[in-house]
């Protein structure tokens, strides 16, 4: 009995007993077209999850109280280590955001933590290959699973065992955070 063809369209079976549709031809298995598909934002959160959780877990991180993909590690009573990926518009790309962050920067931390705190470095809390941590945005791939897996493993990785984790450790105490506050939290610096 031959099998349906899972796009519902008049097929042709190929040597294999695949289905061949009309409209998709050069696609020649269901599950080639459909690791092909653009992530959803859900979806890139459940991945993102999945892949920084391999990497920044063992590393203290975690982003069990986060209702995206934002991962923190709390250092002490006042200070919290934040890795949140960003996926850009339509999921085609994301950016990472590396930054250090306070109680004391907010009245109402505990509502905002993780997801809603505002980046203590600013701009300057991009993740890149060019700049480590700085102004450079870096967009890496995540058109679909296969491209974000793989952009992953080849350049995420390292960055954050090189690059952001060890910048993150260097700040421990809350007077460590002060030198790096910019833009609006900058106020904060005279404040000591």
């Amino acid at each position: 009995m031959p099998l349906a063809c899972p796009f519902n369209q008049p097929a042709r079976w190929g040597k294999l007993g695949m289905c061949l549709p009309a409209p998709c031809r050069r696609i020649t298995s269901y599950v080639a077209w459909s690791s092909m598909k653009p992530l959803t934002r859900r979806q890139f959160e459940k991945l993102a999850r999945e892949l920084f959780g391999a990497v920044l877990h063992p590393h203290g991180f975690s982003c069990d109280k986060s209702k995206r993909c934002t991962f923190a590690r709390r250092i002490s009573d006042d200070v919290f280590h934040i890795i949140l990926p960003s996926p850009g518009s339509r999921c085609a790309w994301y950016d990472i955001n590396v930054f250090p962050t306070s109680p004391r920067f907010y009245e109402d931390f505990a509502e905002k933590f993780p997801d809603e705190l505002g980046f203590t470095l600013d701009s300057w809390a991009k993740l890149s290959e060019t700049a480590g941590i700085g102004m450079d945005q870096q967009q890496f791939n995540c058109k679909n699973e296969s491209n974000m897996r793989n952009r992953f493993s080849k350049t995420v990785v390292s960055l954050l065992t090189d690059v952001a984790i060890p910048f993150l450790d260097t700040v421990q105490t809350y007077d460590d955070i002060l030198p790096h506050l910019r833009g609006p939290f900058t106020r904060f610096k005279n404040d000591t």
